[in-house]
């Protein structure tokens, strides 16, 4: 029933946030590392992120804060624009619910066997929901550039996980996720992406580079080392 804002639980000396209200910080307010915990009776883990207390007037720049009427010690942010829109939500969270019969530690299934998989999956729906609410003259532009690149990239990912052309693919969406990393620059120094959600997004596409070129190196010393040709 979250209606677009953030409620933060105090737990020692941090601030917790969960579900709705923690991925609403990660997509309008900071890159935090999301801790995604099984819990017996939920339909899926239970997703949440954290930061210091006294961090509070770092990450709330920009935004309302109140006091919790229904949990002494909690706080409320509230948006400046009002209440967010919810519609990605599902997709983030479904990108970390680890698949039906699927044993923990197995190595089956993509987000498991694949981090970077997840990585890329939630770039995905991010950057759909930021591509959204563009101003038309840049919706249809640089915004389609990034729906689609991170649309290839989570392909390309896709493929290489199946194991076809493995090198390949992993070098495609390599590729694809500096072309939008390229694009969030442009709307950057157009002045149309706000730093801060540039700097978010510049962060998660950079650790996502990372990640294909250490699996692109691995895969290809391995073919190496079996004496099998790269392509």
């Amino acid at each position: 029933a979250n209606p677009g804002q953030v409620y933060l639980y105090p737990e020692g000396v941090f601030y917790k946030a969960y579900g709705m209200s923690a991925w609403l910080l990660c997509i309008r307010v900071h890159s935090f590392k999301v801790s995604a915990r099984p819990l017996k009776g939920l339909d899926g883990p239970l997703l949440s992120v954290g930061f210091p207390q006294a961090s509070l007037e770092k990450y709330s720049a920009g935004l309302q804060v109140s006091g919790n009427p229904a949990f002494p010690g909690g706080k409320i942010l509230r948006f400046p624009d009002g209440a967010a829109d919810v519609s990605g939500y599902p997709a983030w969270q479904e990108s970390f619910r680890q698949p039906e019969g699927t044993a923990s530690g197995e190595r089956s299934a993509p987000f498991n066997s694949l981090p970077v998989y997840g990585a890329v999956y939630r770039l995905a729906v991010e950057v759909t929901e930021m591509a959204s609410r563009l101003p038309r003259n840049y919706r249809y532009s640089l915004g389609e550039d990034i729906r689609q690149g991170a649309k290839r990239a989570l392909l390309c990912v896709t493929l290489a996980g199946k194991g076809e052309e493995r090198p390949a693919h992993i070098r495609k969406a390599r590729l694809s996720a500096m072309d939008v990393q390229l694009s969030l620059r442009l709307l950057s120094d157009l002045h149309v992406l706000e730093d801060k959600r540039y700097v978010y997004f510049l962060e998660m596409t950079e650790e996502i580079v990372k990640q294909l070129s250490n699996w692109e190196r691995g895969v290809r010393r391995r073919e190496s080392t079996a004496g099998v040709p790269s392509p």
